[in-house]
């Protein structure tokens, strides 16, 4: 006689996305200043996290709209709110 736990279907490893995978290789001074960057955030983001925090930043300073990127809605709404924290800096000249 099988277990109930035998009957349960396990899932392993990360639930499907709409997105792809991206190599990138960064000098090591620009992941000092990644690594900088994501300390002073409030949620300590890892590397991946902050590099797409910084690439949907860099993004929305392009466009009158701010751009969410991220999949996950904690994820967009913190890119979101430090997309309006950086639209009421005062721009480097």
């Amino acid at each position: 006689m099988k277990s109930r736990i035998d009957n349960i279907k396990q899932s392993r490893g990360r639930p499907p996305v709409e997105s792809e995978a991206v190599t990138v290789r960064i000098a090591v001074d620009g992941l000092r200043e990644i690594d900088d960057w994501r300390r002073q955030q409030e949620d300590l983001p890892g590397r991946p996290e902050a590099i797409r925090r910084l690439v949907e930043l860099g993004l929305s300073k392009t466009s009158d709209q701010p751009r969410v990127l991220s999949t996950s809605a904690k994820s967009a709404a913190r890119a979101a709110e430090l997309t309006a924290k950086a639209g009421n800096r005062p721009k480097k000249r």
